[in-house]
């Protein structure tokens, strides 16, 4: 038996096993769908903010509607 170059002595080693070589690669792929999959629920459960607003009626009849602002500065 020959020796067998080093970039293929794992897949070398895998088929001696009988696992299939791309097993690897499907398991690596799997685990990083699922990382993904964590991490964007870990940032949109951490960007979601539950806000109520609440104000007095302008007596003024003409009023058609109020506009809100988002931020961290006074709009007034």
């Amino acid at each position: 038996m020959k020796p067998i170059d080093p970039p293929f002595a794992e897949t070398a080693q895998r088929l001696r096993k009988g696992v299939p070589v791309n097993q690897k690669k499907s398991e690596e792929r799997g685990l990083l769908v699922r990382l993904l999959c964590i991490l964007a629920l870990c940032i949109s459960a951490c960007s979601t903010q539950a806000v109520i607003l609440e104000w007095d009626r302008n007596p003024e009849t003409n009023v058609l509607g109020y506009r809100v602002y988002t931020g961290r500065q006074s709009r007034v």
